[in-house]
């Protein structure tokens, strides 16, 4: 399945999982880094509109 955005997942230190979309790469990839380096987040990764994994982020 093929999307027309960037999808950001994001794994807190409790083990919820959170979602979200964006129009453009370069936002994706900023909060998905910042969830991690800045925000403590366990885990984070963007996924390219075709789904596939575009870069994951990790403590």
């Amino acid at each position: 399945m093929s999307y027309s955005t960037y999808g950001v997942e994001v794994e807190k230190q409790n083990g919820l999982v959170i979602g979200k979309h964006f129009n453009n790469l370069d936002d994706a990839m900023c909060v998905a880094e910042r969830a991690v380096y800045e925000r403590g987040c366990v885990w984070s990764c963007v996924y390219m509109p075709n789904g596939d994994i575009y870069v994951e982020y990790e403590m």
